[in-house]
């Protein structure tokens, strides 16, 4: 909390005027943000995460429930597309402004028309200061989300809505989010995403099924020294939103690789996959060399077909052991894409 104030103190100092935060559910229980007063607080969703810190699904809400409810902020902005975000918005001891994703529903920010394609969101918002337009190159229905939940900030600080939508719409989408690898002259698409929860997971696959012509294949693994109660739980994701998945290394850090793939597979045939030595259709393979996973997964790929690397997203690295090795899923996905381009010449 000290060092926190000593940055934000040094920001004033610069001339800086708004901090937008990410606030951890674990930051929150380790009291990270002790003493920070917030103007507005906002929650998007709440999905299994952290659980290795927290034991239970119960302690992980109550710490998430303690931006709101013990911090104290000015103002609430709460999704209430989910329960918990329902629950927040009950509970709010201050200014609240609602938001929506689902049209009709009775919120503060909610869209009055959406559509989402491969080429991003094309969606008009009503507001508490009248109807946004948005297009944004992002794409998902959980961009939607977060698009929604900016415009309900924006909203309840008072700052200029229409010059925000202008920059919403203006935005890039961040680094090794749903990050598109291939190009033009590729006849597949490779996406590199950051999704490590079942819930995520679950959302980045859908938000590509509706994009993509052919089947989706999906090269994942589950992180080692973490929550091993969401491995099963993310292969069932996989199972249900991929055609084909490709099961391999994330960071197994002081993990048995081995051990951490045997959860995941649990989860994959439970979700009514089986395991199959080379792709096919409903199978799953295992290839726990990460570079080799990513090759075999875009070869075996056909025309109209996408690939989706989750779980490192924007990391340049890979942890093995206590050694980060240099490793981004980015440079291997094109790496492989040039070659694939090479022999369909």
């Amino acid at each position: 909390a000290d060092e926190l104030a000593r940055v934000m103190a040094e920001m004033r100092a610069r001339g800086a005027t708004y901090v937008a935060m990410e606030v951890s559910s674990i930051a929150l229980a380790l009291g990270r943000v002790r003493a920070v007063r917030f103007r507005t607080a906002a929650v998007t969703n709440f999905t299994q995460d952290h659980l290795d810190f927290h034991g239970t699904m119960e302690e992980y809400g109550a710490a998430k429930k303690m931006l709101f409810n013990d911090c104290a902020p000015g103002s609430i902005v709460a999704n209430i597309s989910n329960p918990f975000g329902v629950a927040v918005a009950n509970e709010a001891n201050a200014p609240l402004v609602r938001v929506s994703t689902k049209i009709g529903d009775d919120a503060d920010v909610v869209p009055t028309k959406l559509n989402i394609d491969a080429r991003g969101i094309n969606a008009t918002f009503k507001t508490p200061r009248g109807e946004m337009h948005v297009k944004s190159r992002l794409f998902g229905a959980h961009n939607v989300e977060n698009i929604a939940i900016a415009i309900g900030v924006i909203a309840v600080l008072d700052l200029d809505l229409k010059k925000a939508c202008v920059g919403i719409s203006a935005a890039a989408g961040p680094p090794g989010r749903l990050e598109r690898c291939d190009s033009e002259a590729d006849d597949v698409t490779v996406l590199v995403d950051y999704a490590h929860t079942p819930d995520a997971l679950t959302r980045s696959l859908e938000s590509v099924r509706a994009i993509c012509k052919g089947h989706i294949l999906c090269v994942f693994g589950c992180g080692g020294d973490r929550d091993r109660a969401k491995r099963a739980p993310m292969g069932e994701a996989v199972a249900r939103a991929a055609d084909f998945a490709f099961l391999t290394n994330d960071n197994p850090r002081t993990e048995d690789p081995e051990k951490i793939a045997g959860d995941v597979a649990a989860g994959l045939e439970s979700g009514g996959m089986k395991f199959a030595a080379t792709p096919s259709a409903g199978s799953y393979t295992k290839e726990l060399d990460r570079s080799r996973a990513i090759e075999v997964a875009i070869r075996a790929a056909r025309p109209g077909d996408a690939i989706v690397i989750s779980g490192k997203g924007h990391e340049p690295y890979q942890i093995v052991g206590n050694e980060k090795r240099p490793f981004d899923d980015r440079i291997e996905a094109r790496r492989v894409l040039a070659l694939r381009r090479g022999e369909l010449r």
